[in-house]
């Protein structure tokens, strides 16, 4: 059976009003699953936010499972300061109980006339996301 997931409204209510208001917010409004999104340059990510120890916890008591973990992450041109944080997040998703670990690896391609192919960009990609997938 489907479940629904509650996504930009779960971030939204995160970030305003905290976890617990975030979870009963999900459930009024009838979701089952709720789906957090983050980035690799964000100013506070997911896993050190304030209430991030609680977050497992507040979901199960009001009977939500996380369908999906969502990062941004921008891996070309690699640095190791991406990487890293994209670890972390694949890992905080896992303590979560996250199923999907899902990531966006590139900003779209600029079309700028000095802008790197694809060819360019998708073997530093693949390389980055192996071994955040080898953790």
């Amino acid at each position: 059976m489907p479940k629904f997931v509650c996504y930009d409204q779960f971030r939204s209510d995160l970030y305003r009003a905290g976890i617990d208001y975030a979870a009963e917010h999900a459930v009024a409004l009838g979701f089952d699953a709720v789906e957090f999104l983050d980035s690799c340059g964000s100013a506070l990510p997911l896993y050190a936010h304030p209430e991030a120890a609680r977050f497992a916890e507040v979901l199960g008591r009001n009977g939500l499972t996380v369908a999906c973990y969502s990062v941004a992450a921008d891996l070309f041109p690699r640095t190791e300061a991406v990487v890293e944080a994209l670890k972390r997040h694949a890992r905080f998703a896992a303590e979560l109980g996250s199923p999907f670990f899902h990531h966006t690896l590139q900003s779209p391609l600029r079309k700028a006339p000095d802008a790197p192919s694809f060819d360019e960009v998708l073997p530093i990609v693949l390389e980055s996301a192996v071994e955040v997938a080898q953790l």
